[in-house]
């Protein structure tokens, strides 16, 4: 457990809105389970990101695509202080046990800022943005 205190997960349904804020995702990114459960992902995607951000993730729930699932990247992460932070990150897609519905939502899973090779990541702003 203390291996996943050490991760921050946060977990959204198809449409955006957070249900699971984790004790890693309180300790990286500053705001309570209680003031981040039930709001949009927009509490933690920068202002200049967002647009990208909700086509992409909408176009995954549609289609139940990501490019390179699971493969980590650089997240840029607006915190509670205001400050944006970049941290390594890895994206899955929730589905359902038949697989039948599409995606249920998604599961983001960051780590602290200096705990990958950043050879090993791809760049958020490069590798992401070809997504449909």
């Amino acid at each position: 457990m203390k291996k996943m205190a050490s991760q921050a997960v946060v977990i959204s349904d198809n449409e955006g809105v957070i249900h699971l804020w984790s004790q890693g995702a309180e300790l990286f990114f500053g705001y309570e389970a209680t003031e981040a459960v039930g709001q949009r992902l927009d509490l933690i995607i920068p202002e200049a990101y967002r647009e990208r951000h909700w086509k992409g993730f909408f176009a995954a729930m549609r289609t139940g695509l990501i490019e390179d699932e699971g493969g980590a990247f650089q997240s840029p992460v607006l915190c509670k202080d205001g400050q944006v932070r970049v941290f390594p990150a890895r994206l899955l897609l929730l589905r359902d046990a038949r697989n039948d519905q599409g995606p249920v939502g998604a599961l983001a899973l960051f780590s602290p800022i200096d705990s990958l090779d950043p050879h090993d990541m791809r760049s958020e702003f490069t590798s992401r943005s070809n997504r449909p």
